[in-house]
């Protein structure tokens, strides 16, 4: 009854929608862990598509190190942001 009564049956809210995708581009450019949509988990599903070879992930030791992306800031860069 009240879905097919209901002029408007959802609504997205702009201000929540345009925070977010702020919050995700400058998480990614400026690096912030908790942030960034670049993480090591997607960097072996990009070298099985066959893409960005650029952004293998590099050994170092025992470990796995993420190289930056050519689109990540500086911290210069991230200090003349602000």
């Amino acid at each position: 009854m009240y879905w097919r009564d209901i002029k408007l049956c959802h609504k997205l809210d702009v201000m929540h929608i345009e925070k977010n995708i702020c919050n995700n581009i400058l998480g990614t450019i400026m690096n912030i862990n908790e942030k960034t949509k670049d993480t090591i988990k997607m960097h072996p599903d990009l070298e099985k598509m066959g893409l960005r070879s650029t952004l293998r992930l590099l050994k170092d030791g025992d470990k796995l190190k993420k190289p930056l992306a050519p689109y990540t800031l500086s911290p210069l860069e991230i200090h003349m942001l602000f």
